[in-house]
């Protein structure tokens, strides 16, 4: 799974930085292509040890997801055809949020922007974008004060990636047709500044909040006893329904 992200990060960079640094691009791509060898001889899902909230050994779903990634980011970086066919084999239709392991969301947009991309495929997923868009709507509509994110650990970050994967580009393309997914952006902005049950701001260092964050669990600000203890542009995890069962601390 690291080494299936790695490459689409890779081959990414290597596209994004072929203007600027061509001998940086090169060795982005020929690193990408060694974990991409790695992938075609290693067919199983495996993950290294790592937090165990998240391992995901033997996941096979995750395993297609970081597989349609590397297959999206080796796409836009190479141009090989090849890429375009394992992308159609791993992808699925499932079109749920993207986060730390579900993967897909991020190859999506990667896919998008690849020249050797199939047009067909891209109308698909543009679909795929509006639909997603549209429930993310639905659920700003359905709460109190327009938020729209999953409430677990990182809530307040994955509002961020939710509305970023199809809200805000859909709003960058065109803010007059789709007003209603720029203020969606938007309500999640609120939220964090302190438009939410609390009136509490969730980013350190803002003047003038009468709740703003002040502290957080950082060792290593305690330990230079930092004053204030958080400097400005801490932002907070955000609200969670209940503990995270694999986030435990450890004594030693």
């Amino acid at each position: 799974l690291a080494t299936a992200r790695a490459v689409g990060n890779l081959a990414t960079a290597a596209a994004l930085f072929r203007p600027r640094d061509p001998a940086f691009s090169d060795r982005a791509l020929g690193a990408a292509w060694r974990g991409q060898r790695y992938l075609d001889g290693n067919p199983a899902t495996t993950d290294g040890p790592t937090c165990p909230a998240y391992r995901a050994d033997g996941n096979e779903g995750l395993g297609r997801e970081a597989r349609t990634f590397a297959a999206a980011g080796m796409l836009l970086g190479t141009g090989a055809a090849r890429f375009r066919e394992d992308f159609d084999r791993f992808f699925t239709s499932a079109d749920t949020d993207p986060s730390y392991q579900r993967v897909q969301g991020f190859a999506v947009r990667l896919y998008l922007r690849a020249p050797a991309g199939d047009p067909g495929r891209k109308d698909m997923l543009r679909e795929l974008l509006a639909r997603h868009a549209e429930r993310t709507r639905a659920e700003g509509d359905h709460d109190p004060f327009q938020r729209s994110a999953p409430t677990f650990w990182g809530s307040l970050g994955a509002g961020f990636v939710r509305t970023g994967f199809s809200a805000i580009p859909r709003c960058l393309a065109d803010p007059r047709a789709a007003a209603a997914d720029c203020a969606q952006a938007l309500a999640n902005v609120h939220h964090l500044l302190g438009r939410n049950l609390l009136h509490f701001a969730y980013l350190s260092g803002l003047p003038g909040v009468s709740h703003g964050r002040r502290h957080a669990f950082h060792h290593w600000w305690a330990a230079l006893q930092a004053e204030p203890y958080l400097p400005p542009g801490f932002v907070a995890g955000g609200p969670n329904a209940t503990p995270e069962p694999g986030d435990t601390s450890n004594p030693a």
